[in-house]
């Protein structure tokens, strides 16, 4: 199985060791931000990540500015947005705004996992 380096850029910090959890398996290397501009920094300084779940709403800079901002660095790392909302308007809203994929909370660790799987090899 290949392991790949992924970021979490998630507010909630009980969410965060959720992903740590759910991610362990399958991470070289999983990165924690707590907003969007801690998100760009952290993938600025690190170039070689292979994923990003980014939260939609967080405070400060939101995961759609934050998204926008590391496509104009790097247009095929790949980017999962997460929502509290399922809502077909938000998964579009999000397909259009630069994420590849869309995943609601709660999150289920068999769709995350499947969503993932779309991606790269596990």
């Amino acid at each position: 199985m290949n392991k790949i380096k992924i970021l979490v850029a998630e507010d909630d910090q009980i969410n965060r060791k959720l992903f740590s959890y759910i991610l362990k398996d399958i991470s070289s290397e999983l990165l924690m931000a707590a907003d969007g501009m801690e998100a760009i920094e952290i993938f600025k300084n690190n170039a070689d990540i292979d994923l990003i779940l980014m939260d939609l709403k967080m405070p400060g800079m939101d995961g759609y500015e934050a998204t926008a901002q590391i496509r104009q660095i790097n247009t095929d790392v790949k980017i999962i947005a997460l929502s509290a909302f399922s809502i077909d308007t938000e998964q579009r809203k999000a397909k259009e705004n630069g994420f590849n994929d869309y995943v609601s909370k709660p999150v289920s660790k068999v769709l995350l996992m499947e969503k993932i799987s779309n991606y790269f090899e596990m």
